[in-house]
């Protein structure tokens, strides 16, 4: 009996082991075959970046190019998604002054391996230049005066792309309105990634003529002949860096030494502190930017997002010490094809009670509101609001100058287009009331708008020419040439 009982149980464990492994058996190759096709089916709508191909690049570095792109050798990308970061890419390459255009295919190897093609057409780097230019605020109000003393002519050399690495070099020699020598280095990166950067800039300048003072909103100038009466050295030392694609952080500090004749004092007390005749500014700035547009000169998509920190530090005169700070948000969206809309917001407040006279600039300097070409608004803190409807007249275009392809590839390709624009601005600067009172800044202390409308090329090298009509809250209106774009 026993024996029979043992016999019994032991065929009774072989079943259920083998029931066990039948069961796991059957579950196993259940989930194997759900797991091929998840695989499959994923794969399919997926691709394989083999390699990235660059060709036209004959000065810039290929490093310097796979930095602004969103996609790496190695990298699975969905198909879905290839659109958008092909376009973005794009973008990235064209933001940067280095490309008129560019091109980015994608071709495949076979079903899941592809290989992405970059075709660059790299623009003319180095420009020598005759230097022939008005120094009002505007072109405006130099036409308005027609005051060919404030001209200044010179010889300037830059060079972009310096080293293939998207670094700019710049030397110039100015007369006329002022003796001027300047030199500048920018985009000098200190780590392999191209994260961390310097900027240098120097200048010395002399003159004999500079605005001293406002009045009825108007700068009033003054102007000696064969003396100088403002003489300035300025150095400046700037540090980035990029936190990602469009993030950017910046930290720049600036010594500036003014020297300035006894009749600027006298006749305005506020030009330097303590009324002195020789002092020196250290200014140091942090700037923190977001830029998501589709262009640089001249957007229509996309935003922008910039704050900074100002602060201004006189040696042996603590009393005129300022500080500052700015915002700016810039919008940009298409409606439809050809329809698009924009919309921009400044901001600016000065933590000082006593600023001196170039520190106090407000509206008509930087930042300019349409129709007041003519004035500027001094103020501690301003607002100002500017909404503009672009339509798409001439779609962009591309002009090719055949007989120039050999000798000049650089420049025989020429795209344009043109945009019809109507806008709207607000502002508001705020000043103390005996300013306002004197009648030295009588536009402040008020909301000011404008409205208006103009057309807008855009061509290649990044040039912009806007021709606008616009009219003022005070009736006055008038056609305004510019160089800018209005969100600037």
């Amino acid at each position: 009996m026993k024996l029979i009982k043992i016999k019994l149980m032991f065929r009774l464990r072989i079943l259920i082991l083998v029931l066990i492994c039948f069961c796991s058996c059957k579950n196993t190759s259940k989930l194997l075959h759900l797991g091929i096709d998840e695989k499959t089916k994923v794969k399919d709508n997926y691709f394989y970046i083999q390699d990235i191909e660059i060709y036209g690049n004959k000065k810039t570095k290929e490093k310097i190019i796979l930095r602004e792109l969103l996609f790496r050798a190695g990298d699975e990308i969905n198909y879905d998604e290839w659109e958008r970061i092909r376009n973005l890419s794009r973008i990235g390459l064209l933001k940067k002054p280095l490309f008129n255009y560019v091109y980015i295919e994608l071709e495949k190897i076979d079903k899941y391996n592809c290989i992405v093609k970059i075709d660059v057409e790299e623009r003319w780097y180095l420009w020598p230049a005759l230097i022939f230019s008005h120094t009002n605020r505007n072109l405006n109000e130099w036409f308005e005066e027609k005051d060919f003393s404030r001209l200044k002519y010179g010889m300037s050399l830059s060079k972009y792309n310096f080293r293939g690495a998207n670094e700019i070099s710049r030397i110039k020699f100015v007369g006329g309105y002022a003796n001027e020598f300047g030199f500048d280095y920018r985009n000098i990166f200190l780590d392999t990634k191209r994260k961390h950067g310097l900027s240098l800039y120097t200048v010395i300048s002399k003159q004999n003529q500079l605005p001293v003072k406002v009045k009825n909103n108007k700068v009033q100038m003054l102007k000696i002949e064969n003396k100088k009466i403002y003489n300035l050295s300025k150095v400046l030392l700037a540090y980035y860096y990029r936190q990602n694609l469009d993030t950017k952080h910046s930290l720049s500090v600036k010594r500036v030494r003014y020297n300035v004749a006894d009749t600027v004092i006298s006749l305005n007390s506020d030009f330097s502190p303590f009324q002195e005749t020789s002092f020196v500014s250290w200014n140091t700035t942090y700037e923190y930017t977001i830029d998501k547009r589709d262009d640089r000169y001249y957007p229509l998509r996309g935003h922008l997002l910039k704050f900074d920190a100002s602060a201004y530090i006189f040696e042996d005169a603590n009393k005129y010490n300022s500080f500052f700070i700015t915002g700016k948000i810039n919008l940009h969206h298409k409606i439809s094809e050809r329809l698009y809309l924009a919309s921009g917001l400044d901001l600016k407040k000065i933590f000082s009670e006593n600023p001196i006279f170039h520190t106090k600039r407000a509206l008509g300097y930087n930042y300019n509101l349409s129709a007041y070409e003519y004035y500027v608004i001094d103020g501690y803190d301003f607002v100002l609001n500017k909404n503009i409807l672009k339509y798409n007249l001439i779609k962009p275009n591309i002009f090719t100058i055949k007989r120039w392809y050999k000798k000049l590839p650089q420049f025989t390709k020429i795209h344009y287009a043109v945009y019809l624009s109507l806008f709207g601005n607000i502002a508001y600067v705020y000043d103390k009331k005996e300013e306002v009172q004197a009648s030295r800044n009588k536009l402040a202390n008020q909301w000011l708008y404008s409205l208006g409308m103009g057309l807008d090329l855009t061509t290649y090298y990044d040039n912009l020419l806007r021709i606008d009509y616009s009219i003022n809250k005070q009736g006055e209106h008038g056609i305004f040439i510019h160089f800018t774009q209005r969100l600037n």
